[in-house]
C-alpha cells in the first residue's frame, strides 16, 4: 500500500480527519473526505492495488457520508 499516492490541495481534502498534502500515502481503511461548497463526500478505502482496471475501481472504496 506504501506506494499509492493520494494527490490533493488547499485543504479541501481530508484523510482520516485531517487536512492531507499532495502525496499523502492511503492505505485500506482510511477515509477520504471531499469537501465542496454544497457539502461533503466521505469514503473508506477498500482496497489499494498499484494498477486497476475501470470495472475493479469502484470496489476499492465505498460511500459512507
Amino acid at each position: 500500500f506504501g506506494n499509492c499516492l493520494f494527490v490533493c490541495g488547499a485543504d479541501k481534502i481530508l484523510l482520516n480527519g485531517k487536512p492531507a498534502k499532495s502525496g499523502t500515502r492511503v492505505k485500506e481503511g482510511d477515509i477520504i473526505e471531499i469537501l465542496f461548497s454544497g457539502g461533503a463526500l466521505k469514503c473508506r478505502v477498500l482496497s489499494v492495488k498499484e494498477v486497476v482496471k475501470k470495472e475493479e475501481a469502484a470496489k476499492m472504496y465505498e460511500v459512507i457520508a
